[in-house]
Protein backbone atom coordinates (compact mmCIF):
# COMPACT_ATOMS: atom_id res chain seq x y z
CA UNK A 1 0.00 0.00 0.00
CA UNK A 2 1.14 3.41 -0.73
CA UNK A 3 0.81 4.73 2.73
CA UNK A 4 2.53 1.60 4.18
CA UNK A 5 5.65 2.84 2.19
CA UNK A 6 5.36 6.53 2.31
CA UNK A 7 5.21 6.10 6.52
CA UNK A 8 8.50 3.36 5.98
CA UNK A 9 10.41 5.66 3.82
CA UNK A 10 9.68 8.66 5.78
CA UNK A 11 11.92 9.47 8.60
CA UNK A 12 8.93 10.15 11.45
CA UNK A 13 10.71 12.31 14.46
CA UNK A 14 9.76 10.95 18.00
CA UNK A 15 7.39 13.03 19.66
CA UNK A 16 9.00 13.64 23.39
CA UNK A 17 7.05 15.46 25.54
CA UNK A 18 7.72 18.99 27.37
CA UNK A 19 9.88 18.79 30.59
CA UNK A 20 9.53 20.55 33.60
CA UNK A 21 12.15 22.77 35.35
CA UNK A 22 13.16 19.76 37.49
CA UNK A 23 13.32 17.47 35.06
CA UNK A 24 14.86 19.31 32.75
CA UNK A 25 17.55 20.36 34.76
CA UNK A 26 18.29 16.89 35.06
CA UNK A 27 18.14 16.20 31.67
CA UNK A 28 20.63 18.98 31.14
CA UNK A 29 23.00 18.03 33.64
CA UNK A 30 22.41 21.08 35.48
CA UNK A 31 20.06 22.48 38.50
CA UNK A 32 17.04 23.72 38.53
CA UNK A 33 18.17 26.95 40.27
CA UNK A 34 20.64 27.99 37.41
CA UNK A 35 17.77 27.50 34.82
CA UNK A 36 15.79 29.71 36.35
CA UNK A 37 18.43 32.06 36.99
CA UNK A 38 19.07 31.68 32.75
CA UNK A 39 15.46 32.39 32.12
CA UNK A 40 16.05 35.64 34.06
CA UNK A 41 19.08 36.37 32.06
CA UNK A 42 18.12 35.23 28.81
CA UNK A 43 20.77 32.99 28.59
CA UNK A 44 19.04 29.69 28.79
CA UNK A 45 17.56 27.71 26.17
CA UNK A 46 14.20 28.47 24.97
CA UNK A 47 11.12 27.36 27.04
CA UNK A 48 7.39 27.79 27.35
CA UNK A 49 5.07 29.64 29.56
CA UNK A 50 1.62 28.64 29.84
CA UNK A 51 -0.63 29.88 32.22
CA UNK A 52 2.29 30.33 34.52
CA UNK A 53 4.06 26.89 33.83
CA UNK A 54 7.05 26.59 32.51
CA UNK A 55 8.48 23.55 30.40
CA UNK A 56 11.25 22.67 28.34
CA UNK A 57 11.05 21.07 24.64
CA UNK A 58 13.91 18.90 24.92
CA UNK A 59 14.69 19.64 21.16
CA UNK A 60 15.27 23.24 22.41
CA UNK A 61 17.66 21.97 25.06
CA UNK A 62 19.76 19.86 23.21
CA UNK A 63 20.36 23.07 20.54
CA UNK A 64 20.99 25.17 23.44
CA UNK A 65 23.24 22.05 25.00
CA UNK A 66 25.08 22.00 21.78
CA UNK A 67 25.75 25.89 21.30
CA UNK A 68 27.49 25.57 24.15
CA UNK A 69 30.32 23.30 22.93
CA UNK A 70 33.74 24.87 22.95
CA UNK A 71 37.02 23.54 21.49
CA UNK A 72 39.10 26.13 23.53
CA UNK A 73 39.02 27.96 27.34
CA UNK A 74 39.94 31.22 25.40
CA UNK A 75 36.74 31.55 23.73
CA UNK A 76 33.75 33.26 24.11
CA UNK A 77 30.46 32.45 22.40
CA UNK A 78 29.45 34.73 19.70
CA UNK A 79 27.25 37.88 20.03
CA UNK A 80 27.98 37.64 24.38
CA UNK A 81 30.60 39.67 25.57
CA UNK A 82 33.53 38.59 27.38
CA UNK A 83 32.62 39.63 31.28
CA UNK A 84 34.91 42.14 32.69
CA UNK A 85 36.84 42.06 36.51
CA UNK A 86 35.70 43.79 38.33
CA UNK A 87 38.98 46.13 37.77
CA UNK A 88 38.32 46.40 34.40
CA UNK A 89 35.17 47.89 34.63
CA UNK A 90 36.19 50.12 37.08
CA UNK A 91 39.17 51.64 35.48
CA UNK A 92 41.47 50.40 38.05
CA UNK A 93 45.18 49.27 36.54
CA UNK A 94 45.99 45.87 37.49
Amino acid sequence: MPTEKLLSSTAVKEHRPPLDTADAAVYAGTTKNYLEKLRCTGDGPVFLKNAGAVSYDPDDLDSWLKSLKRTSTSGTRKGIPRKRKVSEAAGVAA
